[in-house]
């Protein structure tokens, strides 16, 4: 189970013939390794849209990179109507063939892990993380800093712990 994330917005695909990746890549890159290094397992990508209503859903972004890298598009399933997270969980179930009570890999950041591993659990999903694109260092150089760098890191902190509260108040309604 590959969650979206990987790709630019609409804004930086517009015009452009292939789509554009982000700093998030590493959600794709592993997942072509491991499906040419594990034939038999099922793939499944799940992003849609967060943007407005005709943007380009990511599972369709994923389609064609994988195509690209030589993966045939019938070892996919492919989810294209969810906007965040939650709807991950919720839309993939909906997929013909796909149980959520069997073994899956959840591969999506490490960052985000916490809240995706949460919140497909909530729904019933019987998922083992696979973290990619971790951001902190084995070892960190503790003398240096970066503002910038520190507000991006607070900002994806924020954005988490939101998620993981909106969910829970979601999951209640």
């Amino acid at each position: 189970m590959v969650l979206g994330g990987s790709f630019s917005p609409d804004s930086v695909q517009s015009g452009r013939s292939s789509a554009q990746l982000n700093s998030n890549a590493e959600r794709l890159t592993q997942t072509v390794a491991l499906a040419w290094s594990n034939p038999e397992l099922r793939m499944v990508f799940t992003g849609g849209c967060a943007g407005p209503d005709g943007c380009w859903p990511e599972a369709d972004m994923a389609r064609e990179f994988f195509k690209d890298m030589g993966l045939a598009p019938d070892r996919f399933e492919f989810e294209g109507t969810s906007r965040n997270t939650f709807e991950n969980a919720r839309n993939t179930t909906q997929l013909e063939g796909v149980d959520r009570s069997k073994p899956w890999l959840l591969l999506t950041s490490a960052w985000h892990m916490r809240r995706a591993l949460a919140t497909f659990r909530a729904q019933g999903w019987n998922v083992t993380p696979l973290p990619v694109d971790f951001l902190g260092a084995r070892h960190p150089n503790w003398s240096s800093y970066s503002l910038v760098r520190g507000a991006e890191y607070w900002h994806l902190l924020l954005h988490e712990w939101l998620g993981m509260f909106a969910y829970r108040v979601a999951d209640k309604a």
